[in-house]
């Protein structure tokens, strides 16, 4: 297997204040969806309302970030965010996003296994909501819906924006030699679950390097829908009883 120890990357855009505005916009963005949704609890319909949480990090974050990164200087945006691919690389770059969100997932499992062995003890007794509850609690086909367009079109592209290029960037302006390292530690931390931080940490890893040897965001995209799409399978699986 391929060493997933990240090589350095060399970003289009070098300046680093603006990185780190963009990191602020889309800390603040978030902030305020997190707001919103909060705000509008209990007000609205459960479908409108997961809608509105699935929103707050493609809307709140990457979408403020972009916004950040392109005020002013709109020309070559998609370059700058390393969502182009020359034609000639883009199917060999497509498999390669496939294969490793497949091989990352099946890496991740016995890390999740391994995790829930050594940290059982300190485990919640309630854990966060998960995608299984999510769709046992609430049947219908609206639901289904805007949970996969959620999981496998807003989450990858959203995520992979801001982790793996805004807040990878934003440390790196910072003087760190090995950002991706600190961004695959906070990308766990945001998904608030112990038993998954190892396999999380593994993902994160795998898609920077992806990114560096591609030079395009692209193929992580593909690789995090991948991984996402093998986890709900699991989460359909364990509702069927598998």
């Amino acid at each position: 297997m391929t060493p997933i120890s990240p090589p350095a990357c060399n970003p289009a855009d070098k300046d680093s204040l603006l990185w780190q505005r963009a990191l602020a916009g889309a800390l603040a963005g978030i902030l305020a969806m997190g707001w919103l949704a909060r705000l509008a609890d209990g007000r609205i319909g459960d479908l409108a309302q997961l809608w509105l949480r699935g929103l707050v990090l493609p809307v709140g974050g990457a979408g403020a970030g972009v916004l950040v990164l392109g005020w002013g200087r709109w020309t070559g945006l998609l370059s700058r965010l390393e969502l182009t691919l020359p034609k000639a690389a883009s199917r060999r770059a497509m498999l390669a996003g496939c294969g490793a969100g497949a091989g990352a997932f099946a890496l991740a499992i016995p890390l999740v296994w391994l995790s829930q062995a050594v940290f059982g003890g300190w485990l919640p007794e309630t854990p966060p909501e998960t995608l299984t509850d999510l769709l046992a609690a609430t049947a219908g086909r609206a639901v289904w819906v805007a949970v996969c367009v959620q999981v496998l079109v807003f989450a990858p592209l959203a995520e992979e924006l801001l982790f793996r290029l805004i807040l990878t960037e934003a440390f790196r302006a910072q003087g760190l030699a090995r950002p991706a390292l600190p961004m695959a530690a906070v990308f766990a931390l945001v998904h608030a679950r112990l038993d998954q931080a190892a396999g999380l940490c593994v993902l994160a890893l795998w898609l920077y390097r992806l990114r560096c040897r591609h030079a395009s965001l692209l193929p992580a995209v593909l690789a995090h829908a991948v991984f996402n799409a093998l986890a709900l399978a699991g989460a359909c699986w364990s509702l069927l009883g598998g």
